[in-house]
Parts: C-alpha cells; sequence; structure tokens
C-alpha cells in the first residue's frame, strides 16, 4: 500500500478546482488536500474481532475577497465540486464588511518529512496484527480482560494557494487504546500515541498495567470533599485539550474564554511551558504547514508560568496585530498538538508533597457550567486511586471533579514522572506530559 499512489489524481483535481475558483474571480484561494490510508484492529474480550480499512481523500477550501474567510469541503474526487463551492463562492463575492484577510505576500515552497515522522512500516497489517495479539497475550496474565483497539494512519496533505504557498508532507501515526478489566469495577486504560509500532514503548506500558492492576481493588464509593489531585498523562490530556481550545484566537475574539486580557499575565503557581512543537520527540502528528500554508515550528502559549501567545490564523493574526502562530484552522485557530514541560520530581516526592489526596487515571464527560469564567466538571472514567500518608491505598470510583481551568493552573504541586505522548478517544488533540499534582479541586458525586 503506497500513500504516494493516490496523490496524483488529487493534485490534478485540486489543480482544476483552483482553475475554476479563479475564473469565478475569487481574490485569495487555499486548497488542502488530503489522502489518509487509515485502518483499525478492534479487540474484544481478549481476541481481535476487527480488521478494517479505508482510503479517505478530500480537499479543504479556503476563500476569501479581502474581508473574513469562508470554508467548504469536498469530500471525495467522486464528487463534483461547482454544486459544492458554488454558495461559498456568492456569499464570498458579496462579502464586503468583516475582518481583514490579507495573506502573506512571499512565496514559499515547504516539502519535507520531518526525521521519524513518517514510517511505511505501519502500512504492514499482519506485524500490526502479530504486534497486538503478542500484547494481549502478555497482558492477559495482568487484567481479567482487555478490549479496545489500535488505530494507524498515514496523510499526506499538499497545499495550493493564490499566494504562493505551496508544498505537502507526509506522516504517519499509531494510536493505542486498551482498557484491562479486574473483579467488579475496576477498569484501566493504556493509551499511547507515536509515528510507529516500535516507538509505542511496550515494556513501559506493561510495567505500568501491571503496576495499577497490583493494587487492592477493593472499590469504594468516593466521599465528596475538596481533594489534592495526581492526574495521569491520560486525565490530563483532556483539560489540556480544552485548554487548547480556550486560547484559540476565535475563542478570545468571540468572548467564550477565561483567558481574554490575560496576555502577559502569569496564570501558573509553578514556571512551567505549554508549546506546540512539530518537531518535538515522537510528535505523533509531526505537519509542516498549517491549511493557510504558514510553517509550524515551536510556539509558547504560556511560557514560564505566563500566557504568552494564543493560538493564531492569519485572520485572527491580524485582529491581535500578531503574526500567525501556525495554527489555521482558516476560521477557528487551534493547536496540533501540546506539550507540558517544566521543572519536575520525583514520583515518590509528588506523592509525599500530596500526602492526603486522590489519583484520578481517565476523566471525561467535560462540560462548562460558565465558559467565560472557566468553570467546568468532568467525571472520573475508570478506577481512581486513594493516596494515604504518601502511598496509594484502596480504589474509588463515581467521582466528578468541578474545576476552573485558570486555578487548575494556579494551584499546581509539580509535575513528576515519565512524559508520555497520549490522545482520549474523545479529544482530537495529541499531548505530552508526566503526572501533574492539582491542590483543592472540589469532588461530588453521581453517575453511579
Amino acid at each position: 500500500m503506497s500513500i504516494d499512489l493516490y496523490s496524483i489524481y488529487l493534485s490534478d483535481y485540486m489543480d482544476n478546482v483552483y482553475r475554476w475558483l479563479e475564473d469565478q474571480g475569487i481574490k485569495h484561494i487555499a486548497l488542502n488536500g488530503y489522502i489518509a490510508i487509515r485502518y483499525t484492529i478492534r479487540i474484544s474480550n481478549n481476541r481481535i474481532d476487527l480488521v478494517k480499512d479505508c482510503v479517505d481523500q478530500m480537499i479543504k477550501v479556503v476563500l476569501s475577497n479581502g474581508y473574513n474567510v469562508m470554508t467548504s469541503v469536498i469530500k471525495g474526487l467522486y464528487e463534483d465540486y461547482k454544486p459544492v463551492l458554488e454558495n461559498v463562492v456568492k456569499t464570498v463575492k458579496s462579502s464586503e464588511k468583516g475582518i481583514t484577510y490579507t495573506p502573506p505576500s512571499n512565496k514559499v515552497e515547504l516539502y519535507d518529512v520531518y526525521p521519524g515522522g513518517y514510517d511505511p512500516s505501519v502500512f504492514n497489517v499482519n506485524a500490526s496484527i502479530d504486534y497486538i495479539t503478542h500484547f494481549i497475550n502478555d497482558l492477559s496474565g495482568i487484567f481479567e480482560r482487555v478490549s479496545g483497539s489500535i488505530s494507524i494512519k498515514g496523510i499526506k496533505h499538499i497545499i495550493k494557494t493564490s499566494y504562493g504557498r505551496e508544498g505537502e508532507y507526509k506522516l504517519t501515526s499509531v494510536l493505542l487504546n486498551l482498557r484491562g478489566f479486574k473483579g467488579e469495577g475496576f477498569a484501566y486504560t493504556l493509551n499511547r500515541a507515536a509515528t510507529s509500532l516500535g516507538k509505542l514503548n511496550y515494556d513501559s506500558l506493561l510495567e505500568e498495567a501491571r503496576e495499577y492492576a497490583s493494587i487492592n481493588y477493593n472499590v469504594e464509593h468516593i466521599g465528596e470533599s475538596v481533594y489534592k489531585v495526581i492526574f495521569t498523562p491520560l486525565a490530563f490530556s483532556n483539560i489540556l485539550y480544552y485548554l487548547g481550545t480556550l486560547l484559540s484566537g476565535y475563542s478570545i475574539y468571540s468572548g467564550y474564554s477565561p483567558f481574554i486580557d490575560l496576555l502577559g499575565e502569569e496564570i501558573s503557581s509553578k514556571p512551567i511551558n505549554i508549546y506546540d512543537d512539530p518537531k518535538e520527540e515522537g510528535n505523533p502528528y509531526p505537519s509542516l504547514f498549517d491549511e493557510e500554508g504558514i510553517e509550524r515550528r515551536r510556539v509558547y502559549l504560556v511560557k514560564d508560568g505566563v500566557l504568552s501567545s494564543y493560538a493564531l490564523n492569519i485572520l485572527y493574526g491580524d485582529v491581535f496585530k500578531q503574526e500567525s502562530t501556525g495554527h489555521a484552522g482558516p476560521e477557528y485557530p487551534y493547536p496540533y498538538t501540546l506539550i507540558l514541560d517544566g521543572e519536575h520530581m520525583d514520583v515518590d516526592e509528588l506523592f509525599n508533597e500530596v500526602k492526603e489526596g486522590i489519583l484520578v487515571t481517565n476523566i471525561w464527560n467535560t462540560s462548562f457550567a460558565n465558559i467565560r469564567e472557566g468553570i467546568f466538571s468532568s467525571t472520573q472514567r475508570d478506577i481512581g486511586f486513594y493516596i494515604r500518608k504518601g502511598s496509594i491505598k484502596g480504589c474509588f470510583i463515581g467521582a466528578r471533579l468541578n474545576m476552573n481551568i485558570i486555578d487548575v493552573f494556579r494551584n499546581l504541586i509539580g509535575l513528576a514522572g515519565e512524559k508520555v505522548w497520549v490522545k482520549p478517544w474523545d479529544t482530537d488533540l495529541y499531548t505530552k506530559s508526566n503526572l501533574v499534582g492539582v491542590d483543592n479541586i472540589r469532588v461530588t458525586t453521581g453517575f453511579w
């Protein structure tokens, strides 16, 4: 299976779309062609029960005549693009007022693959099946049953613009998401993301499974209180995802963010860094450029605990009188990945610092009661553990964590342990972090 084979037809199709849009008198055009080869291996009750593959092709169309940005999607090369684009073309041509849109004037060609960002061996389905079969066999000695999936994809992104930004890149990514079950009420999720199977760190995953599954699993319902909480990288990934959306230039401009007017302000009790970097070691989404052809680079959203940037595209870069940070979505800029970094302590030291609290391994069902003030809550998913006298003592379920996203960072206790790449199944952002300790989180109960 070759990801390059399909780009011949996609490029030709994009050329036809581009010429037609030029004939319609559109001033600014950016076409983003995507080819994605995906396959998923599903596991149910310790057995592979499904192997599914597909090839998707689509074109994201970005148009402007100098004000605002309009977008549309051509879902496949089988689709007649003219009926799809006629309405958006009419809207663009009639747009006279709004935010000024001025794409860059300098021509740039971007063709590259980041070292380690593309591994064609992931398309060897038999090798992947062997890998996951071996892994399930090892896990079966730790958990009573295992279910979940391993998702593998290769992506090629081609861009063609009216302002001289052209290029392409390709990448591969692997996402392992398995839940292990024991007894009544004990579930634990193993989650890792990488650019290839060999970089998932097999031994580290097994060690993690053994460590948590070996704990006495006499499960209790948690009591309502205010706790010191240690989040695993998977649990904290959910919080980082919502942080990224609230730091979008669109969210700031629209008034749907608690971070309005905090640029340049200290927002963390620790001198942490939160950044996006396609060249970060092991990044599962090493994209070379964004959907406006702006080269991707390391961008600090938080630097030494200070809010240093929003995620910006060209449109909102103009609004805030800053350069694009390479985060288009043309209408809604967003971080492509987020890395949490800072001075970290030993795991034992973090547990001793918390002393009395809880360890949360996974959260979901996050919802905002007041997005302007950053007030939200998340439901515990999977088992949680009590921390008593600096050690894990017993398990719990039924927690709902009530938080303020700014206070989460202002109440940081510390970071500890190995940093790993993860992505929860219910978000679309890869993150890298380690264990994160946070003080003063109110826990209520319900949903059980």
